[in-house]
């Protein structure tokens, strides 16, 4: 490109010829000659310049190494954290994460979700250097709801027929719900306070609904109710030398309210008795008393925690 051009007219002083040439600045030239040194004479003179100057350049950007999402595992439970990690990118590598999906967020790299289902995420490494941006492609994680945990804590599992049993639970969310199936077995469904009108066996039970980020979960446990036991089904008494034998059976009927122990004694006489807790006999001694001939009755209890059942009778004659 010219940028200056010039001119100048001399009359007596010659003119050097002379080239300059800078890249991207002026370039001059002047040159100039005289027809006559006389004095007399015109003189003339010439010159004439001109100059240019050029520059170039060029431009662009160069693609990144590919860029990914690096994590080996894509599944996680609800509420827990997945820090998330990418490999590739050129230059400085110092990704952002995008991410979609109800209840999904991310945080500097670390990506969680608010309830089960899946989240996209693309990573891109922004522009740097010479080099223009990347992006991944995109990666779904997986996020599923953890088992809620419940369990039945109590200690004792029997009670009498007609005396409540509160139901104990230990849930690791959410609070529990109770259930129950048997004969004459009912529970509050809030309270947990459970109670039967018989001898009977009660399944319970009991469940946490859990909650956004956790399933529901339910456990189970057997109660007992337990009545006074049923009477010795038979008594036979038999009397020698001052000594009392009574033998008997169980009732078949005992059922949960079974028997733990047996007392036979002389109606009449408290003071003559036996007891016995294995055994379906017992002797009761030195049992002398006056009247040959006389009729006397022996009766038989079973007992067990609830108490003392109804009695069999059996007689007999010295």
């Amino acid at each position: 490109m010219i940028r200056s051009i010039r001119q100048n007219t001399h009359r007596i002083a010659p003119l050097m010829a002379g080239a300059a040439l800078i890249c991207g600045t002026l370039v001059s030239l002047s040159a100039g000659a005289t027809n006559s040194p006389n004095p007399g004479n015109d003189g003339y003179g010439y010159g004439y310049g001109y100059g240019y100057g050029y520059g170039y350049g060029y431009g662009g950007t160069v693609s990144q190494e590919a860029l990914s999402i690096s994590n080996q595992t894509t599944n996680a439970v609800v509420g827990k954290i997945i820090h998330l990690a990418v490999t590739g990118g050129s230059g400085v590598i110092a990704p952002t994460f995008s991410v979609t999906g109800a209840g999904c967020s991310i945080s500097d790299s670390n990506l969680t979700k608010s309830s089960a289902g899946s989240c996209v995420v693309i990573a891109t490494n922004p522009a740097n250097g010479d080099y223009s941006s990347a992006v991944s492609a995109p990666v779904t994680f997986v996020f599923t709801k953890e088992m809620a945990r419940i369990s039945i804590t109590n200690t004792k599992f029997g009670s009498n027929a007609g005396v409540a049993i509160e139901v104990h639970v230990k849930s690791s969310h959410g609070s529990a719900h109770f259930t129950v199936s048997g004969a004459t077995c009912h529970i509050g469904s809030e309270s947990g306070i459970l109670d039967a009108t018989t001898a009977t066996r009660c399944r319970v039970t009991a469940k946490t609904s859990g909650d956004a980020a956790h399933d529901a979960s339910s456990t189970v446990a057997y109660f007992y109710f337990r009545t006074i036991p049923n009477p010795p089904s038979t008594v036979l008494v038999r009397f020698a030398k001052g000594t009392i034998y009574v033998h008997w059976t169980h009732s078949l009927g005992d059922g949960l309210n079974p028997a733990t122990s047996y007392l036979a004694r002389v109606v009449g006489f408290p003071k003559f008795h036996c007891v016995t807790k294995s055994s379906l006999s017992c002797s009761i001694k030195n049992f002398y008393p006056r009247g040959h001939g006389k009729f006397f009755t022996v009766k038989v209890y079973a007992h067990n925690k609830t108490g003392f059942g109804m009695s069999t009778s059996r007689g007999f004659k010295l």
